[in-house]
Formats: structure tokens, sequence, C-alpha cells
């Protein structure tokens, strides 16, 4: 039950896990109105936290035995120019509500993840990347501006002109550098909700490759992978592309509303495994190279597939899965990729969702920011215990070896020495952390 602590501060403690089921946490939950500096003289923890939508897979949105702030309700829209897109939120607004504002007015976000369900806040923690990334690099080289409250010292403004080291630090900073109340970005201007798309087929990731250096007239571009395809099949997968409709008929702007199928309960823990995923693989790539698609997709379609279902991540089981996201460096003509992808091939874990995309130039903003020049895998697991742990140490490892880096928003296994190789701006970054901020993530990757 909440407790009532002042006017308009609750406080009650809730077990929460990550969207990929695990790990979870136990947290002082707090909501976040009415004066920040009541709120933390109130809080005795030390351990602070803001907690957005909960859509990150690993450990980095959760505060074990800490305290978590409620973003909940911070979704209004301060300010917005019409004329040049210029959009100003707070931070707990979610791709989703924000797109219902600004597509019927002609805008879309600059950069997309993979779910209309992340708030802005958590966009910038994470300095999220797109399908678009070639083109528009991460989120954060789009905010102008961030409004934070430091426990230490208060609101402040930020930018790339006033204090730009909190700034960049901020950027990717994986929540850990104050409240991230309201943040400032430009949209970019369109003509209608919909996507120009189109699907081709590659054979081998050497096809791969050519198909996406080829496709520079795509603003948005990524690949679905068969890793459990092996010999002759071997890197096989459907490419997919799109542009916003340029010609699109504006009176299709509004679509009929179908209603989201539901996953009411936990799949049973055998309805993923290699037999099961390697059939939806065969069909699902045989079903492109029949018959591509070719024409217009709504931007709910195009951009956020696995929205359709509510609560996928229950499709999983009980035991929910991990989450697996790394980049090689560019230069190496795929090898490490190929490596990589022989390692799970050959060992039988069974990835029901595999994404490749090739991320483009990575600007220096954002001291922990996950991008760099080369290819990006995303890579699911069900989890099956410590053996899957210890395989996902082991690809850890690899990516560390590779000259790679992974992920924190969907890591729970990282080691610290990794994160520290990974991330070599992280003694900067530690400078600049709020004292009173932390996480379940930084405590088991920095201590």
């Amino acid at each position: 039950m909440a407790r009532k602590m002042s006017k308009d501060i609750f406080r009650y403690q809730q077990t929460l896990p990550s969207w990929g089921g695990l790990p979870s946490a136990i947290s002082e939950i707090y909501s976040i109105k009415g004066s920040l500096s009541d709120l933390f003289s109130r809080i005795k923890a030390d351990k602070l936290l803001v907690y957005g939508a909960g859509r990150s897979y690993g450990d980095c949105c959760l505060n074990d035995g800490g305290a978590l702030l409620l973003a909940k309700g911070l979704d209004n829209i301060l300010a917005f120019d019409a004329d040049s897109g210029l959009i100003r939120v707070e931070a707990g607004i979610t791709f989703g509500e924000l797109l219902k504002f600004s597509v019927p007015r002609g805008f879309f976000v600059p950069v997309s993840p993979g779910t209309q369900y992340v708030t802005i806040g958590g966009a910038v923690a994470n300095n999220i990347h797109g399908k678009n990334h070639h083109r528009a690099g991460n989120f954060g080289d789009h905010v102008t501006r961030i409004g934070l409250f430091r426990s230490d010292f208060g609101y402040v403004e930020i930018s790339r002109q006033k204090h730009p080291e909190l700034f960049s630090a901020t950027i990717g900073g994986i929540g850990l550098t104050g409240v991230i109340l309201w943040v400032e970005f430009a949209l970019k201007r369109v003509v209608s909700p919909w996507i120009q798309a189109e699907t081709r087929i590659f054979r081998s990731l050497d096809h791969f490759f050519e198909i996406s250096e080829s496709s520079n007239g795509f603003e948005y571009t990524v690949a679905w992978l068969d890793c459990l395809s092996s010999g002759r099949n071997f890197g096989r997968g459907v490419f997919i592309s799109g542009n916003h409709g340029a010609n699109a008929d504006r009176r299709r702007s509004e679509i009929f509303k179908m209603p989201k199928p539901y996953m009411p309960f936990y799949a049973p823990a055998w309805t993923l495994n290699k037999l099961s995923v390697n059939l939806f693989n065969f069909f699902y790539y045989n079903s492109h190279r029949i018959k591509p698609l070719r024409g217009l997709q709504h931007y709910e379609n195009f951009f956020y597939p696995l929205d359709k279902v509510v609560n996928w991540n229950k499709i999983y089981g009980r035991r929910g899965f991990f989450q697996f996201q790394a980049v090689f460096e560019s230069g190496t003509n795929g090898d490490y990729l190929k490596k990589f992808l022989r390692k799970i091939a050959d060992s039988g874990y069974a990835s029901f969702l595999a994404v490749l995309k090739e991320f483009g130039e990575v600007s220096d903003l954002g001291m922990l920011s996950f991008p760099k020049k080369g290819v990006t895998l995303a890579l699911d697991f069900p989890n099956n215990g410590e053996r899957t742990v210890d395989f996902l140490k082991e690809l850890d490892q690899m990516v560390s070896d590779f000259g790679g880096r992974v992920y924190p928003a969907k890591d729970s296994i990282m080691s610290s020495k990794n994160f520290a190789k990974y991330y070599p701006k992280l003694p900067d970054f530690c400078k600049l952390k709020d004292p009173r901020f932390s996480s379940s993530f930084f405590r088991r990757v920095v201590g």
C-alpha cells in the first residue's frame, strides 16, 4: 500500500523486473511530484535512479535496494515551434504519445527506437539509435537542451554551450547524472504517417554488405538475420528499407486501429527451442523470397512491429530472456561478425529475433554512448539458467577480443573489465555522475 509522505509524494516498495523478465530488483518507489528538493531530503537511501517505462532489457533501469523515482506523469509537451519543429517535452512522455501529437502536424522524431513505449528521458539516457543511424546518427545528436535536477546543486539547464561536459555525460549516461526533467530537440518534417517500404532477401553476410552499401537512397535500413542457418544458408536474412512516403495520399493519414493481440499468460518454457525457431526462420525467410514487400506501411507497422502484440515478452515464459547487442568495427569485411555468428550457429542456441544493422559515422557526444561505426547485431536468448549465462559471458569476451562493444541497455552479464574497455571515457563520466545516483547495472560493472 502506498504511504503518503507529504503533499504529492507517495512511497511504496515493489519488486520490478527488466523488460526481459530478469533480473528483478526490490526498490522503494517514489513519485516525482512537487518539490524535488523536498523529495530528495526525505529519501533516506543514497542510491537513487529515475524509472521511465522500464523497457530496458537488462538491469540499467533497476536499482536493487535503492530508490526509484517514477517518471510517469512527467508527460507534458512544454513548447512547440510549428515552423522549425523544435519541441520541448517532459522526460516521461513516450515516443508513441509524442508521435500522436507530432505526426498530424507533419513532424516525426529524428531517431526512433524499436518500440514506441520508450520515454524521451530513456532515449537520452541510453542515447538510442534507430534504423536511420547511417543518416541521422544517435538521438542525442538532435538534442539542443536538457533540464536536469541534481541532488548536489539542484536545477541546471545544460547544452553544448552551457555545461558541455555534463551535457555529454548525460547523453547516454544511463540515467546517472540526475533527474532529466525535460528535453528539447528538433523534429523532422514529413508529409504523412506512411513509409514506402520494401524487403529483399540476402543469401549470405557478404550479400548483406553488398545490399547495405547499395541502399544509400533509403533513410531507414535494418535486417532480420537467420542466426541458426549453416552450410550454404549461413548468414541469410531479410533486408528491410524504407523512406517517408513523399507522395502518400494525405487522405490516408488516418487508418482504422484494429485491437492489438494480447499475450495474456506466460508461454510454456518449451515453446521457443531450436526446432520452433528454425521453423519460424524458414517460413519467414521464404515468405519474403516468394513475395517481397513493396508498398506503403503505416509508421507503427514499420518501426514498431513487436508492439503489435501487447506483452509480447511473455512469449519467452516465466524464466524470461536475455538480450545481447554488440557492435563490431568497420574495416574487417565482416570477419569478426562471421566468427561471432558461427559461434552461435554451432552452439545451437535459438535466437528468435536477430537484428543486423550498419552504423554510420558517430559523433563524440555521449561519454558512454554505445554506437560506433561498424555493424551491430542484436540477439535474444531464452533463459535456460547458468548455461545461458555462461554462454553470454563467452560472447561478451569475444566482443571484447574483437575490439567491439556491448550495449548497456541490453546487458545483464557484462564484466567490469570489459565495460571499462568498451567505454574508455568512464573515468571522466564518474567525475560527473550525480553522487546519490546509482543502478544495479552500474554497481555490477563499476562497484
